[in-house]
């Protein structure tokens, strides 16, 4: 017969951040000085920083890092910041046959689905009023959005119980998508399922897929950063010279349309030198007119699942699977932004990449980025399941065995670049896998799990590949190989837990995640965020 499901949810997530920060105005209270008649030292500023500690006289201890903790106390302060997030759901379906076939009866399932999402992160009132020494500002991220969907579903069991056709299904959904932020959609699955024999089958899908940008990636406050000054891309150390002197004729053709363009906003750049650090800014996508991502993706399969036993299960599948996603979210740098905007071929001081770019007329810049509608991801590989299970001791033990292998999982973010592969590099693990074992007996479960990432390998070499042109700076890879420690080991994660069901509304868990303690592998920091915002 038919049926129905409402329910209507509400979560709450608070959250906070913390950094132990040396905050600006203080270090500046404490170092402006005058000295007492006994010979020690006041802050100057006491009447405004009541509490203010004076900063102690150079000495080997002190730039040593030796402070005394009273002034350590004072400069240093524990800046705390806030997220919340909330979100409210309503969902109602109804289900039931349609009508009858020879594999038996049509299903159809239908429903509407709302969702409402917010979010607020506050940084420490310090950041925001960029107070914190080293560091750049930070700005509160707020915002909200709904979807409202419409789905269906429908299974239809073509034949049954035939020579060849143990089963044969197909499975056909739609979704209708509608966000406030990001418009509307539709969105398809289209699966078929053929069991040959009782116990031996092949499947396969074909499906399409929406995704809105995520709160924070349309909200995000603006964030500032720096940009070294040599990075201003009509520098005149970033044209070649001989002799010390420009050397036009050795410019490569994208250098000479660069030359061209800068010439174009009133810059020489056989003698220009930018002094200025460049400033950056980093903001949501909501601002600048960022789309929902769409994506394809397919699968083909095999299931293996005999029948053993009334109390021995088996089954074992495969399937390999081919997943793209297009007009992807990306986040640009700012220095992609600059180097985008002074290589245009049409260049436009106000338009392309260079709307985001601002050159004042003492040629310093400002560059805004976020992220943009650009991106194309590649992920393709093979899928591997076990499940055992059968009866021993007077209990049920279960076994579960999960392995993936990536073949490629590429990406580029401009038309005109090349297909960059990842796969098995730092933090792209082409193995991947996960595996339980779970017994029970009576109210009492316990479960023993284990997850497991394949090492890297080719790091330096896809970091150094040119996008444009696939050619690696061998020289840049000997560097980072010889120098950094840039690879990693396979890592396993182990965890354990005991469950005791009381009755058949309540059961008790207790468990423990990361069994062994193992430490994740580490590799060289060879680059710095202090000063710096992740651009």
């Amino acid at each position: 017969g038919w049926r129905y499901d409402a329910y209507i949810g509400k979560s709450w997530t608070d959250g906070t951040y913390e950094i132990e920060s040396f905050l600006i105005d203080r270090m500046a209270a404490s170092t402006n000085v005058v000295q007492n008649p006994d010979g020690s030292f006041r802050c100057a500023a006491s009447a405004t920083f009541a509490n203010c500690v004076a900063a102690p006289a150079l000495s080997a201890a002190v730039v040593g890092g030796n402070l005394p903790q009273a002034w350590r106390d004072y400069i240093l302060q524990n800046t705390i910041g806030t997220t919340k997030f909330r979100e409210t759901t309503a969902v109602a379906a109804i289900d039931g046959p349609l009508f009858r076939m020879p594999g038996g009866d049509v299903q159809l399932a239908v429903g509407v689905e709302y969702r409402e999402q917010s979010i607020d992160d506050t940084p420490d009132p310090n950041s925001i009023s960029g107070n914190l020494l080293g560091l750049t500002a930070g700005t509160p991220t707020r915002g909200s959005d709904n979807v409202k969907e419409a789905f269906a579903e429908v299974f239809v069991p073509i034949l049954s119980d035939m020579p060849f056709f143990h089963k044969l299904n197909l499975n056909a959904s739609i979704r209708y998508t509608d966000y406030a932020s990001y418009g509307s959609d539709y969105t398809y699955k289209v699966a078929g399922e053929w069991e040959i024999n009782k116990g031996f089958g092949l499947r396969a899908s074909y499906g399409t897929s929406y995704r809105a940008p995520a709160l924070a990636e349309q909200f995000l406050g603006s964030t500032s950063g720096f940009i070294g000054a040599a990075n201003d891309p009509c520098d005149a150390d970033n044209f070649p010279r001989a002799n010390g002197q420009p050397d036009p004729g050795a410019y490569t053709p994208a250098q000479q349309t660069r030359a061209q363009n800068c010439a174009a906003v009133g810059i020489n750049v056989a003698t220009f030198q930018q002094n200025n650090g460049i400033t950056s800014f980093t903001r949501g996508g909501a601002e600048t007119g960022l789309s929902a991502e769409t994506s394809t993706n397919w699968s083909v399969g095999a299931v293996l699942q005999p029948r053993i036993s009334s109390t021995t299960s088996f089954a074992f599948a495969v399937d390999y699977f081919n997943i793209e996603v297009t007009n992807g979210v990306s986040a640009l740098s700012g220095t992609t932004i600059l180097n985008r905007c002074y290589n245009d071929v049409d260049f436009d001081p106000n338009g392309g990449f260079c709307r985001f770019v601002n050159r004042d007329a003492n040629n310093i810049l400002t560059v805004t980025s976020g992220f943009v509608n650009l991106a194309t991801d590649i992920v393709k590989g093979y899928e591997a399941s076990l499940r055992f299970g059968t009866e021993v001791l007077g209990g049920r033990l279960l076994l579960n065995a999960n392995v993936t292998k990536y073949t490629e999982q590429s990406d580029k973010t401009f038309p005109e670049e090349i297909l960059l592969d990842a796969n098995g590099t730092l933090n792209v693990p082409d193995w991947v896998g996960s595996g339980d074992v779970s017994f029970r007996k009576g109210p009492m479960t316990l479960r023993y799990g284990v997850t497991w990432f394949d090492g890297s390998s080719g790091t330096a070499e896809y970091n150094q590949t040119s996008r444009t042109t696939g050619v690696v700076n061998q020289a840049n890879v000997d560097t980072l190989n010889n120098f950094y420690v840039i690879e990693t080991p396979s890592y396993f994660l182990h965890n354990a837990s005991v469950q005791y069901r009381v009755n058949d509304k309540f059961e008790l868990t207790m468990g423990v995640r990361n069994l062994l303690n193992t430490d994740p592998p580490r590799v060289t920091v060879y680059y710095t965020t202090i000063g710096n915002a992740p651009l």
